[in-house]
This record gives structure tokens, sequence and C-alpha cells, in this order.
């Protein structure tokens, strides 16, 4: 008789739960109102150092600024609660990669970009445009990958950052597709390749991280309407857990 596999269930449950530990987090340490004065004195500063730039990386900032700081404190302390803790690879800067962490370096150990570059983006594109660019000898079409944020315990994440600041319930429900797309994305990269700092690229699970600054609610409402079945796919089917703030 062959021997049975031990369920990942209980590990899928666990990793849920600390997903959902983070979520409260977020909605705990982050105020709504702060959270977009800090982000409107940034666009202001950035409007005025460089006035002809067309846009500004609320993104990038937003998360450097809140996301990161945010996920090491949460690490730290969740950490601190397993039975190896005392274990030097599961230190919360050890555990978190961040895109741009070289201005923190005392939060996260790394880059979570792949060292490996992939014949897709993970942007959307026509058939017609992907082959444009293939068969062009004088374009590079490859490209690496460039998660924001990852982490290598005590569960392998691979994060997507959207900070919505304006749009309608249909730009609310784009900006979803989009992030839980390159959410898929990050995950089906293969598990040979390596990230920036030479750890290996090795995630279970993806987690979308949605902030609604726009002031009317419509990324929650979007995400609260989607289809049932769409939403359950997420987690069960594809290992994506989609928190969308403030809740």
């Amino acid at each position: 008789m062959p021997n049975e596999q031990p369920s990942e269930e209980p590990v899928r449950e666990d990793a849920r739960k600390f997903l959902e530990g983070l979520r409260e987090r977020f909605n705990s340490t982050w105020k709504p109102e702060e959270v977009k004065q800090t982000m409107r004195d940034f666009e202001e500063h950035e409007r005025t150092r460089k006035p002809n730039r067309p846009d500004v990386q609320r993104e990038f900032y937003f998360s450097n600024i809140f996301v990161v700081p945010t996920i090491h404190h949460y690490l730290h302390d969740y950490l601190l609660k397993q039975p190896f803790a005392s274990t030097p690879p599961h230190d919360a800067r050890t555990a978190l990669l961040a895109e741009g962490y070289t201005t923190f370096r005392d939060k996260a150990s790394g880059s979570p970009g792949s060292t490996f570059k992939q014949p897709f983006t993970k942007q959307f594109n026509t058939v017609g445009g992907i082959v444009k660019s293939w068969w062009n000898a004088s374009e590079d079409s490859t490209v690496n990958a460039y998660p924001d944020f990852a982490l290598r315990a005590p569960f392998k994440v691979v994060g997507e950052t959207k900070y919505f600041h304006k749009g309608g319930i249909d730009a609310a429900k784009s900006e979803l597709v989009r992030g839980i797309y390159q959410c898929f994305y990050y995950r089906g990269l293969p598990r040979t390749n390596t990230t920036s700092n030479g750890s290996p690229w090795d995630y279970d699970y993806a987690c979308l991280l949605a902030y609604d600054a726009s002031g009317n609610g419509v990324l929650a409402k979007a995400w609260e309407t989607i289809n049932p079945k769409v939403k359950h796919a997420c987690w069960n089917g594809a290992n994506i857990f989609v928190m969308v703030l403030p809740s």
C-alpha cells in the first residue's frame, strides 16, 4: 500500500490566518486620513520638485512608508511567538524582501526581483503586441519580474501593492483584475528562478494588497460584488489572498 502524503490543508489554513492577521494589522495601524494626508504631501512635494513629471510614484512611496514597516513589525511580533524564533533565518528582516530595500536595510534583507528574464510581462498585452516585440531584433522584449514585496518565512508569499487614489467602479474593477493577474503571473514563474539577492524564487502563495484612497469605497465595493466563484478560485484555486483596505 503506497504511503499517504500528508495533507497541505493545515498549512494553507495557517497561511490564511497569518495573512488575515496581517490585514488586521494594516487596518489597526493605518488611519485613513493620515495615509491620505501623507500621500498628498508627497505628491505636492514631487510636483514642486519635478513640475514636468507626468505622474508620481505613488505605489512605490506608499509601499516604502506604510507597507514595508508594517509587514516588518508584524513579522517580528509573529515570529517571536513561534518555537523557531531563536533561529537566525527566521528573523523578521531576513524573512522580508522588498523593492527599494536599500533605503530600509534595517527592515528588509534584499530585493524580490528575479535574476532571470521572462518572455512575458506582468502587464496585459494583445497577441499582436507580443508578436511585434518578439520578432523585433532591435528590441529586448524579455523582462525581469519585480514584485513589490515577498516573504520567505513563516510562509513563502510574493506580494503586489496597489494604491487606488481616484476613479469610479469600473476603474476599481480594472485595478483589481490587474492586481490579481499580476499575483497570478508571479506565482506562475518557475521555482528554478532566483531573486536578486540569490535566494530561490520559491513562493507558495501570493498576496494582493489593494488600498483605496479615493474616499468613495469603490474598491471594496468591486471586491464585494465580484462573482463568488472568482473570489473562491483566487484563494482555493490559485493561492492568491486578496486584501482590500481599509476594511
